[in-house]
C-alpha cells in the first residue's frame, strides 16, 4: 500500500515538480526541527514520520532533478563479502541524499539514499556528513553474481566484474 506522502511525491515526480518537492521537503523539514523539545515531550514518533517523509520526498527529488544538476563525487569502501559501503554527494545540492541503485548481474536489486551520518567527512569538510550509504548483500552473492553496480543517478560509481 502506498503512503499519502509517496502519493503526493508520484504525483509531484510525474509532473516534473522540483519546485513543489522543494517546498514539501522544506516544510517536513521546519516540523521536524520543532519536534525537538525532549525536554517536556516524547516526539519520537511524530519525528520518524517526518524523517520517513523527507527520505520519500529526497527520493523523489532525485528522480525529477535534470542531468544537468548532477555532479557526483563520492568513494566505495573495500568490498566485503556481506555488504557495500560508502559516500556519495551531489556538490551541485550538497545537502540533497542521493539516491543509489545496486545491480546485480544487470537487474536492480535495492535502492537507498546515501543519508547516513560519517564523521570522517565532516573532519574533511564535505557537507554535513551525511552522505553515507550501507547495502546488505543476499548470502552467497560474492560467489554468484558475475557483475555488481552501484549507480548514481547518470553515473556509476563501482562495478565489479567476475572474471572467469
Amino acid at each position: 500500500m502506498t503512503s499519502g506522502i509517496q502519493s503526493i511525491v508520484d504525483a509531484y515526480v510525474k509532473l516534473g515538480r522540483i519546485d513543489a518537492l522543494t517546498s514539501l521537503r522544506v516544510h517536513r523539514q521546519k516540523l521536524l526541527a520543532g519536534a525537538c523539545d525532549r525536554s517536556h515531550f516524547d516526539f519520537s514518533v511524530p519525528r520518524e514520520h517526518y524523517e520517513r517523509d523527507i527520505a520519500v520526498i529526497d527520493a523523489g527529488l532525485n528522480r525529477v532533478m535534470p542531468q544537468h544538476n548532477w555532479t557526483i563525487r563520492g568513494s566505495v569502501d573495500p568490498l566485503k563479502e556481506k555488504e557495500i559501503t560508502g559516500w556519495v554527494q551531489n556538490t551541485q545540492f550538497p545537502d540533497l541524499p542521493v539516491l543509489l541503485g545496486v545491480y546485480l548481474d544487470g537487474e536492480l536489486v535495492a535502492e537507498a539514499l546515501a543519508n547516513g551520518f560519517r564523521p570522517e567527512l565532516v573532519e574533511a569538510g564535505i557537507g554535513n556528513g551525511r552522505h553515507g550509504f550501507a547495502f546488505a548483500l543476499p548470502p552467497g552473492t560474492h560467489r554468484s553474481v558475475n557483475s555488481l553496480e552501484v549507480r548514481a543517478p547518470y553515473e556509476t560509481l563501482i562495478i565489479f566484474t567476475r572474471r572467469p
